[in-house]
């Protein structure tokens, strides 16, 4: 992508592969300023929430990607394409994100224990870095299994 570029700074000359990708994407995308009907700009918004499959987004993701849209349409406002954002315009309900942890996805303390023997005999045993390794796992591990009302009395009688 790089040297495509500098080739094409370079001659001013655009290939005609690239062309091509150029005219059909000019071809396939809609005017800019379609955006700035509130109709429109729902729909890129509940579009957002789907993936390729037509299945629904994370919401994380969902967050990201209405973020970089919502950037975008202010860079265009900047230049003058669009008088104000239309993303920002739209009322529309964001999806809730959910804070909690998936318990199939965290290792159990069965595995922790095992994880953290494996982990002790990275590098070699004069170089202790795999014992140092184990503390700073451990430490991981063990400290966010606790909820955060039982680690705020502990933190408060450290301080």
């Amino acid at each position: 992508m790089r040297d495509t570029c500098r080739a094409l700074e370079a001659s001013r000359e655009v290939p005609d592969n690239v062309q091509n990708v150029l005219h059909w994407v000019a071809k396939a995308s809609r005017p800019l300023a379609d955006l700035a009907e509130p109709a429109t700009a729902r729909a890129v918004l509940d579009g957002l929430k789907l993936k390729l499959d037509g299945t629904a987004a994370a919401a994380e993701i969902v967050r990201r990607k209405r973020r970089t849209l919502v950037n975008a349409a202010n860079y265009a406002v900047d230049l003058g394409e669009l008088r104000e954002n239309p993303v920002t315009a739209v009322r529309w309900q964001k999806p809730k994100v959910s804070n909690q942890v998936d318990p199939r996805v965290v290792a159990n303390p069965e595995q922790a224990r095992n994880l953290l023997a494996a982990v002790s005999y990275a590098g070699g045993y004069r170089r202790a870095r795999g014992r140092r390794l184990v503390g700073l796992f451990a430490a991981m591990y063990f400290g966010s299994a606790f909820r955060d009302g039982d680690r705020q009395p502990w933190f408060r009688r450290c301080a």
